[in-house]
């Protein structure tokens, strides 16, 4: 990450979605969901010292925290498959995604989330 933000031009938007992880307590509990998941070898969500580096090298970076009960979707509609699943299984998809969004917009509460989009702009040079 530290090499792409530095060959970035002066001023660019950076915008990008990472995993992370907040709450220690939370990341245990989410290693027991029984969901099979592509990861890089040596890959891993981001904490806070890592988040720390980012508003470092990015001034006024933002983030919006997505996912905290989201991984519960794929129990509710398998293959994340949203436009062919029945209508009750969308309703009960959409509310999660409602709750999601409720409890994550909380900033005492932000920090619970599994997913975040990080955006701002390279420093002027």
């Amino acid at each position: 990450m530290r090499a792409l933000l530095e060959a970035a031009k002066p001023s660019a938007t950076i915008i990008c979605t990472e995993p992370v992880n907040l709450n220690k307590t939370l990341r245990k509990i989410r290693f027991l969901v029984p969901v099979h998941t592509e990861v890089t070898p040596g890959e891993r969500p981001l904490e806070k010292h890592d988040i720390a580096v980012l508003r470092a090298l990015i001034p006024g970076l933002r983030k919006i925290h997505f996912n905290f009960l989201g991984r519960l979707i794929r129990f509710v509609i398998p293959d994340d498959r949203y436009e062919p699943a029945s209508w009750p299984q969308r309703a009960l998809a959409d509310l999660i995604r409602a709750f999601d969004r409720a409890v994550l917009s909380t900033p005492l509460l932000e920090h619970l989330g599994g997913v975040a989009v990080f955006y701002g702009r390279t420093p002027a040079s």
